[in-house]
C-alpha cells in the first residue's frame, strides 16, 4: 500500500473546528454538538471573542487557551457558574434551566479543546456541577398512542412513524434514499437480504421476516436498522402514494422521504420534525406546556427510540441475559454495553436478525399485524419443537439399535467363548487319557 499525503490535506487537519468535526463519531452527535458549540461562543462568549465566523471564533478560543491556560479554565468555570445559577431558580422562571444543560454545553467543549490538545483540568470544572435533580419525568410512547397517531397521518408519515417505532433510528438518521430499505427473507432457517444474494427464487420461496434500512450510509459510521413486516407494509402503501404523486417508481438513489408534490425534493429532517408533531398534536397527545414546566412528557421523536428501546429488551430472548442486552444495544446504534464489545463481542447480522425477530410481536402496533406476527412465531417455535421432537426419536431409535447391537455382539462373544472352552476341555481330556 502506498500512502502519500499533501500539503493541503495536513493544513486541513490541523484546522480546529476540523479536528472538533473529525472527534465526532456519528452525523447525529456532529450535528448536536455543533450547534451547542455555535450558541456557546456566539451566545455565551460574545462579549470576549472578536470573530465573524464561527471557524474564526473557534481558532480564537483555541489559539488563546494554548497561550493562556488559565484563561481558558476561567471561561469555563464562568459558563458552569453561569448555567448552575439559572438551574437554582424557580422552575415557572423563564430563565430556569435544568441541570441536564451541563450535558448540552460543556461537551462540545471538551471536544474542541481535546482535539486540539488544549490541557484543562476537567475533574476541577466537573466539581462545580450542581447535584442533578429533576422533577419532570419523560417516558416514550405507548403502543395506544402510536395506534392514535397513524389514524390521522397519511402515507409517507405512516411509514415514517412505523420505522421510527420498530426500529428506534435517529430522526438525524431518516436521510436514506430507496435503496437502502431491504426485506429480510428466511428460507431453509438462512436469512438473505444482499441484493446480491437474493435471487428471484428466494423472492418466491423465501419468506419475508422484517426489513433492513441501511443508515448514515455516507458516512464512516455506516449502521443499520431492522423494522417489523407492518413497517414494511406500510412503506408499499407509501410507494404506491409516491407513484400516484410522481408519475413513476422511486429510484433506488432518490431521497425516502421528499417533499409534497410531483418534484422529487428531499424532505427536510426539521420538516419531517414538524410533520410529526401536527400528527402528535392532533392526536390529542401533546397538550400545550403548563406554567412552570419546561418540557413534555414524551420526547417528540425519542419517544419512538424509548418505545423501540424498552419493548425490543422486554422481550423474551433464548439467550443469556448479558448477550442478548449487548445484541439489543448493538440495534439501539451503540457500540454495546462496553467499548469493548466492539472488538470483543463480534456479532454477525444473522444474529442481530434472529435476536429482533423475538421483539416483532411486541414492536407491531396494529393489532391484526400482531396476530400475525405472533401466529408466525408460534408456528416457528412448534416447528422447532417438531423438529426436536423427530430427532429424540430417531436418537432413541439409534439407542435401541445400539442395544440390540450390544447384546447380539455379547451373545455371540458368550457363544465363541464357551465354544472355545469346550474345545480346550476336551484337549485336555484327550491328554489326560493319553498319559
Amino acid at each position: 500500500m502506498v500512502l502519500k499525503i499533501n500539503v493541503e490535506s495536513v493544513i486541513e487537519a490541523s484546522e480546529p473546528i476540523q479536528l472538533f468535526y473529525s472527534g465526532c463519531k456519528s452525523p447525529a452527535t456532529k450535528d448536536k454538538y455543533t450547534q451547542s458549540l455555535k450558541r456557546v461562543i456566539f451566545e455565551f462568549m460574545e462579549e470576549i471573542l472578536t470573530g465573524d465566523t464561527f471557524e474564526s471564533r473557534a481558532n480564537e478560543i483555541v489559539t488563546r487557551a494554548r497561550e493562556d491556560p488559565k484563561w481558558i479554565t476561567s471561561v469555563l468555570i464562568a459558563i458552569v457558574d453561569g448555567l448552575k445559577k439559572k438551574t437554582e431558580l424557580p422552575s415557572d422562571d423563564p430563565d430556569f434551566l435544568k441541570t441536564s444543560c451541563f450535558d448540552n454545553y460543556i461537551p462540545p467543549m471538551k471536544k474542541l479543546l481535546d482535539m486540539n490538545d488544549v490541557p484543562v483540568v476537567w475533574k476541577k470544572i466537573y466539581s462545580m456541577y450542581p447535584e442533578n435533580h429533576s422533577d419532570e419525568e419523560t417516558r416514550g410512547y405507548g403502543r395506544g398512542e402510536i395506534k392514535k397517531m397513524l389514524k390521522s397521518a397519511n402515507a409517507q408519515d405512516s411509514a415514517s412513524i412505523l420505522i421510527a417505532s420498530s426500529s428506534g433510528i435517529r430522526l438525524g438518521a431518516f436521510d436514506f434514499r430507496w435503496k437502502h430499505v431491504k426485506p429480510v427473507y428466511e428460507i431453509n432457517g438462512e436469512y438473505k437480504w444482499e441484493d446480491q444474494d437474493v435471487t428471484e427464487s428466494i423472492t418466491k420461496k423465501g419468506k419475508v421476516v422484517c426489513g433492513l434500512i441501511v443508515i448514515y450510509s455516507d458516512s464512516e459510521h455506516r449502521q443499520f436498522g431492522f423494522i417489523t413486516p407492518e413497517a414494511l407494509e406500510s412503506i408499499q402503501d407509501y410507494r404506491t402514494s409516491w407513484i400516484q404523486q410522481i408519475g413513476r417508481e422511486p429510484q433506488p438513489e432518490q431521497p425516502f422521504l421528499k417533499q409534497e408534490g410531483i418534484l422529487v425534493k428531499p424532505l427536510q429532517i426539521k420538516s419531517l420534525w414538524s410533520h410529526i408533531r401536527k400528527i402528535v398534536v392532533s392526536a390529542g397527545l401533546r397538550d400545550p406546556l403548563v406554567k412552570g414546566k419546561r418540557r413534555h412528557e414524551i420526547p417528540l421523536m425519542n419517544g419512538f427510540r424509548r418505545f423501540f428501546n424498552r419493548t425490543n429488551k422486554e422481550s423474551i430472548s433464548k439467550d443469556s441475559v448479558l448477550a442478548q442486552l449487548i445484541k439489543k444495544e448493538v440495534m439501539m446504534g451503540h457500540t454495546g454495553l462496553i467499548s469493548l464489545d466492539k472488538n470483543y463481542f463480534k456479532l454477525h447480522m444473522s444474529e442481530l436478525v434472529e435476536e429482533y425477530l423475538n421483539a416483532v410481536p411486541n414492536l407491531t402496533i396494529s393489532d391484526e399485524f400482531r396476530l400475525r406476527a405472533e401466529n408466525s412465531r408460534l408456528q416457528k417455535e412448534k416447528e422447532a419443537i417438531q423438529t426436536s421432537s423427530e430427532t429424540i426419536d430417531k436418537l432413541w431409535d439409534n439407542i435401541i439399535e445400539l442395544q440390540f447391537e450390544v447384546k447380539s455382539l455379547r451373545a455371540s462373544a458368550q457363544t465363541k467363548y464357551d465354544d472355545e472352552l469346550k474345545e480346550r476341555t476336551a484337549s485336555l481330556q484327550d491328554k489326560i487319557i493319553y498319559k
